[in-house]
């Protein structure tokens, strides 16, 4: 039967395919032809990669399996036939006695299930990020997608659009779950979507998914699988990717109390129709390592606080963990992992040791009633199953470890601090050297024109993190120029170290410059930012034309939005929570809205109507864009939208930015959707999540307010989009036939600049 599908809901399965030999013999048309069967030829090295796994390389089809097929111009359109996979013949079949298919090029997606969004013109996957375990194959709930194309035959050319990851286990486990997940947070599951235009399409993952969120991991079920010394295979499906910082695989297994984990900090490829694998985890070796390093723990700490002469019976540490009469106070599980201890009275003094930290799977920590001294070791917070935690009643003296109460561990423990005689171990620290504070360090000096200043200085940075600010701030300086253009002109930039000493270092409380979190993003005392500056004889003791990089100190799991304070005379203070994000946050507060004078390209808001010298700004002030362009501000939005119009007009009429995607694309300033535009798609000002990079009229902003505070004459458009040739990149998941688009960000990009006079 002959069926017409206009899709217009998301998909959910995703499939690959094979052929036997003499289906991959080409059926050479005279012209048109008319076609009841299609074969699939599998272009990949992998080759069939659906079902079932044969020598990790090649797998049969099975019944059931459909492919969605599109016959000449019908790919733009959405519209589809769904042919069937037919055991017999090894063939996808129109149903019989129905119409045969002709035209003159055919396109396929492998399997059926991919929707059409007709208003970027892409398919859409849902890659499901929990799924079950298949032996020797990868569950079918997560099957491979791939996209074929055949020219005037009934012979589709099939390529990947994903890769797989092997793991390999042995042991004697009865494993229960599989987690993956990536260590720099990528997307490997949800949303994804198809670009139809390029020459091979891969499957490229989005965040947003209707009712469906993206997903950070994937999650395997395992049902009735106890390792052997044979090794057991795991599959995950995962997309072309490279995990920036590594891979991190937890196992899960009946009678374990905590779970088997194994990463690598290694950077990880994984192509189209590639088959990542990795060594075989033994994991009983694994869990013996772990009982040896308890082991270590129990016996230092033992030894620390007099062991040999406590109230109770001794450990016999020849034993294993898991008998609880040679261990009196510890109790372990089945397989020697140790989850409590409670040693309250029995008697412990000195001080407890750093190897506490090595008891990972341990819930509860009593400790209380003894004469331990000192104070709590760092190393605690690598407890992480931690639930309970009580050292009352003894005579500790020490604060808690800045690194220990800022974790989460400590936010969510239940813990009891009081010591003998009623006080309490302090949990915020306050500094009490101050012989750093406004320490002014060169960290480069311009090469050529008159020294543009940046200086990087720091909030909520307590005396004991000077060394932690000096990494910080080079960090932050090397993330400035790792772009263009500011990589490229770097020789025309002093950048200085300024140190400032906090009494505390938790934003909100006793901080120098007063930041402190105001709605999910932060607020500061830019005057004082000022006044600080203009202290400064290497500044000329002025703070205009100054961009100022405020690093606050925030736990790196949960900080606030970043935000840039900007002044008509050039001043600006980017304040940058330091966290994981810390480089592609410096682009576009610092390099963006502090130096480059640009506005922001996405609006979080979907009702708004910007209207020019009518809408006003956070001062209640009318927004003059013209006037604003005049002056060299917000140079990347404008409320006209054409190509003769718009301030990017010279870029969006020249074909050599033609792969940028330079249109005009509605919404900016954050909160406008509709009567201003920005004029790619994805750019650092939009979604530099996303897109870590500035688009052409935002480069040749940045590089106009390099020569003006540099010294020189403005350059001219010819100079520059001759300078500009190396920085000309292809825009992701951009169709440049197509450059009307209303932005609806939904990830929580960095709060509006705030403009002070």
């Amino acid at each position: 039967m002959k069926k017409f599908y206009q899709i217009l809901t998301w998909g959910l399965l995703a499939v690959l395919t094979s052929c036997s030999d003499e289906a991959k013999q080409a059926i050479e048309p005279e012209g048109e032809k008319a076609y009841t069967q299609f074969y699939a030829n599998i272009v990949d090295e992998m080759a069939e990669t659906r079902s079932t796994l044969l020598n990790d390389k090649k797998i049969a089809f099975e019944v059931g399996d459909a492919i969605q097929l599109y016959v000449d111009k019908d790919l733009k359109t959405g519209t589809f036939y769904t042919l069937k996979y037919q055991s017999s013949s090894k063939t996808f079949d129109v149903d019989p006695g129905y119409t045969p298919i002709s035209g003159k090029q055919f396109n396929a997606i492998f399997p059926a299930g991919a929707g059409f969004n007709a208003t970027d013109n892409r398919y859409v996957f849902y890659l499901a990020p929990d799924i079950d375990y298949r032996h020797d194959s990868f569950a079918t709930a997560q099957m491979m997608p791939m996209w074929g194309d055949g020219k005037g035959t009934n012979v589709l050319n099939f390529y990947h659009m994903t890769g797989l990851i092997r793991f390999t286990l042995s042991g004697s486990l009865k494993v229960t779950k599989l987690t993956l997940k990536g260590n720099n947070g990528e997307q490997i599951a949800g949303g994804a979507e198809i670009d139809p235009m390029k020459a091979r399409p891969v499957l490229d993952m989005v965040s947003r998914y209707p009712t469906l969120p993206p997903s950070y991991e994937q999650v395997m079920t395992v049902k009735d699988v106890t390792l052997t010394d044979t090794p057991i295979s795991f599959y995950f499906v995962v997309p072309a990717i490279t995990f920036e910082k590594g891979i991190t695989l937890t196992v899960e297994a009946e009678g374990l109390h905590h779970p088997i984990v194994k990463s690598t900090t290694n950077a990880v490829k994984v192509g189209r129709g590639v088959m990542k694998s990795f060594a075989v985890v033994d994991t009983d070796a694994m869990l013996q390592a772990e009982a040896d390093e308890q082991l270590d723990a129990l016996i230092a700490l033992y030894n620390s606080m007099d062991g040999p002469n406590w109230k109770h019976k001794k450990w016999d540490v020849s034993k294993p963990l898991s008998d609880a009469d040679a261990w009196p106070g510890v109790t372990a599980d089945a397989h020697g992992t140790v989850t409590k201890i409670d040693l309250s009275g029995y008697g412990l003094k000195g001080k407890i040791p750093a190897e506490i930290g090595l008891l990972k799977s341990v819930s509860e920590l009593n400790l209380s009633d003894n004469s331990i001294t000192g104070g709590i070791p760092k190393e605690v917070r690598n407890m992480t199953s931690l639930t309970s935690f009580d050292v009352s009643n003894n005579q500790m003296n020490d604060s808690v470890p800045y690194v220990v109460y800022t974790s989460d561990l400590w936010a969510h423990v239940n813990k009891s601090l009081a010591q003998s005689g009623g006080n309490a171990l302090k949990t915020k620290y306050v500094s009490n050297n101050y012989a750093k504070h406004e320490e002014l360090v060169v960290l480069q000096k311009h090469s050529e024109g008159g020294g543009i200043p940046i200086v990087i200085t720091c909030d909520a940075f307590s005396d004991n993190m000077y060394d932690d600010f000096t990494t910080l701030a080079t960090k932050a300086m090397e993330d400035f120029f790792s772009i263009p253009p500011f990589g490229d002109f770097r020789g025309y930039f002093d950048v200085y170290r300024l140190m400032v000493v906090s009494p505390n270092n938790e934003p909100g409380l006793n901080v120098y410059y007063g930041t402190k979190r105001a709605d999910d993003s932060y607020s500061i005392d830019s005057w004082k930012v000022r006044e600080v500056l203009e202290n400064l004889d290497a500044l000329g003791n002025t703070s205009s034309n100054v961009l100022s990089i405020v690093l606050i100190n925030e736990p790196k799991d949960k900080p606030n939005r970043a935000l840039c304070y900007k002044a008509v005379d050039g001043f600006a203070a980017a304040l940058i929570p330091v966290d994981e994000d810390m480089e592609q946050v410096i682009h576009h507060e610092a390099g963006g809205h502090g130096f480059g004078l640009l506005a922001d390209e996405y609006s979080s808001d979907g009702s708004k109507t910007f209207k020019n010298k009518v809408s006003t700004d956070s001062n209640g002030d009318p927004i003059d864009l013209d006037e604003l362009h005049a002056k060299g501000f917000d140079l990347n939005v404008d409320y006209k939208n054409t190509n003769t119009t718009a301030v990017w007009k010279d870029f969006w009429t020249d074909e050599a930015y033609a792969s940028e995607g330079v249109g005009a694309y509605s919404g900016g300033m954050a909160i406008y959707s509709n009567g201003v535009y920005h004029s790619t798609k994805k750019s650092v000002m939009n979604n530099h999540k996303e897109y870590d990079k500035f688009n052409p009229i935002s480069r040749y902003a940045i590089v106009l307010q390099i020569a003006k505070r540099a010294g020189y004459a403005q350059p001219t458009m010819e100079w520059f989009k001759n300078y500009d040739k190396k920085n000309i990149a292809y825009q992701p998941s951009v169709s440049v036939l197509t450059r009307n688009y209303v932005e609806k960000n939904e990830v929580v990009l960095g709060a509006p600049p705030v403009w002070i006079e």
